[in-house]
């Protein structure tokens, strides 16, 4: 099973993600597509960059995309459950991981996290202060990935953030129990 959770920068993917793995998920491996970005590039400190500027480049986007891949397929073949959280805005790195998914007769769902557009702009700049954040995305690159944001076409739990984790997580808990239904 892939539990895939997709959405803008600040929308709140990571902070789900680590309530779902710690409530009722604890038997999945959980991955941070801002984790990996940090190890594969060695970075112990945050570097604010603009959109598309060094590390956040396409082409070392597609870097950290492509060792997610590899780390997906490896995983699912051993028979290990994923929680995988990153902005995944584009439908073609998205298509990526449904088609392994697919090749290997595993299980996904999707969640968009989401947050309202009128608070993102705090929420963004309030945790460049927090200590234990691993992204560095601001909200120009908020704006950038906005722009950019491809639609998912496949079925998908849509979960605004702003609610409290207790009803967040109750609404994943209920998806992830019909899709295995």
């Amino acid at each position: 099973m892939l539990i895939l959770i997709v959405g803008l920068p600040g929308s709140g993917k990571t902070y789900l993600a680590k309530n779902l793995f710690s409530s009722h998920f604890s038997g999945f491996i959980s991955i941070s597509t801002d984790e990996v970005r940090r190890r594969y590039f060695n970075l112990t400190e945050h570097k604010y960059l603009e959109f598309n500027q060094e590390i956040y480049s396409q082409e070392r986007r597609d870097e950290i995309y492509n060792v997610i891949n590899l780390m997906v397929d490896i995983l699912l073949t051993q028979g290990f459950s994923i929680i995988l959280e990153g902005t995944y805005y584009s439908r073609e790195k998205r298509n990526i991981l449904l088609q392994t998914c697919h090749r290997l007769n595993h299980q996904y769902l999707i969640i968009q996290t989401t947050f309202p557009d009128e608070l993102m702009e705090t929420r963004l700049q309030n945790r460049m202060y927090a200590e234990n954040d691993t992204s560095d995305a601001r909200y120009q690159i908020y704006l950038a990935l906005k722009e950019r944001f491809e639609s998912i076409k496949e079925p998908h739990l849509v979960i605004n953030t702003q609610q409290s984790i207790t009803s967040c997580i109750e609404e994943v808990k209920q998806y992830y129990d019909k899709i295995r239904a």
